[in-house]
């Protein structure tokens, strides 16, 4: 159960990140701090920058059906795994 409106973190993934800045601004909170990147020999980079210990997390990407839809969702997983340590 999410308890005040600071025990938790939204980031956003790369798929769309106006709609989960939009969501951030509805909800009054700032969007977590998050670098997503790719390297040269196409290794997905994912750092989270800033502390999530004992809050919760939610990490919006939306999937869809583009022909990107396999590496939005590797990239959430990476995401989910970056947050859970």
């Amino acid at each position: 159960m999410l308890g005040r409106m600071n025990d938790f973190k939204v980031f956003s993934g790369s798929s769309h990140p106006i709609l989960a800045q939009q969501i951030t601004q509805y909800l009054n909170i700032e969007l977590g701090k998050i670098a997503l990147g790719t390297f040269p020999d196409g290794e997905i980079d994912v750092q989270i920058l800033e502390s999530v210990r004992g809050m919760d997390v939610f990490v919006l990407q939306s999937i869809g059906r583009t022909y990107k839809a396999k590496e939005f969702l590797f990239k959430n997983f990476l995401e989910i795994a970056s947050v859970t340590g």
